[in-house]
């Protein structure tokens, strides 16, 4: 069920159950999307001894495969996902992605140029990943673009979602896309939006609660009073033959 509707420019913002809204939507040509990480998927009581995590990491594709798949059936042929996520995530994302019929075709290391958190255990962890889920006619055109994008990011989260990302890493991965419109499920405070309207891109987001909603809009609101910050990628020049 949707609470609200919000049109801000080319943004529509959904409040709202993402799983109940995206079967109303229309075609899009790319979901750009931060969704929570491995969310709770115990699947067997706890005993002695080491326990295997393939049956947390089906139970957790279940639900990621739901979305994941209402969302695929949205991105049109020429179009591509982008999910983050972390090196944790990845055994569940691909399963998730062969339970909809489609693939990793990539995974881009984002570096965050700083050192957060870690187990006394293992190292800090200085990167989380992006998993591009590409469709039959996605290209990207650009063969220079690398796998591994530094975007500095430390612990201060400038609209206080805990689990914000840059504005440049969703930028990154939207000047990627076809100028489609991009669709984001799990909009939280924003970001993904502010990063189409930097780049005149037109927006769907999704988001459940109202408190994030609100930010979601108000950032939004202030990216397309702002003129316009970046520019897209000018054509490379073509080399010509010689014979």
């Amino acid at each position: 069920m949707t609470n609200r509707i919000e049109h801000i420019g080319d943004a529509t913002l959904y409040l709202g159950d993402a799983r109940e809204i995206l079967p109303s939507l229309g075609q899009v040509g790319s979901v750009v999307t931060d969704p929570p990480y491995l969310m709770g998927s115990a699947a067997t009581r706890r005993g002695a001894g080491t326990q295997s995590r393939i049956g947390e990491w089906t139970n957790a594709a279940v639900w990621y495969a739901d979305w994941m798949g209402l969302c695929w059936s949205l991105v049109s042929s020429d179009g591509a996902m982008w999910i983050c996520g972390n090196w944790r995530t990845h055994p569940v994302y691909a399963m998730s992605a062969d339970k909809i019929g489609a693939r990793v075709s990539s995974v881009v290391v984002w570096d965050k140029e700083w050192i957060g958190v870690g187990s006394i255990k293992g190292l800090r962890e200085r990167y989380e990943l992006v998993f591009l889920l590409a469709k039959d006619d996605f290209c990207i055109e650009d063969r220079s673009e690398p796998n591994i994008w530094p975007v500095k990011w430390a612990s201060h989260r400038p609209s206080g979602h805990d689990s914000e990302k840059p504005v440049e890493l969703m930028r990154r991965a939207v000047g990627l896309s076809p100028r489609a419109t991009v669709l984001d499920p799990f909009m939280g405070s924003g970001t993904t939006g502010v990063a189409c309207a930097n780049l005149d891109r037109r927006f769907i987001g999704i988001e459940i609660d109202p408190g994030y909603f609100d930010i979601a809009c108000r950032r939004i609101a202030e990216a397309h009073n702002q003129p316009r910050l970046f520019a897209e990628p000018e054509p490379r020049p073509v080399q010509e033959t010689l014979l």
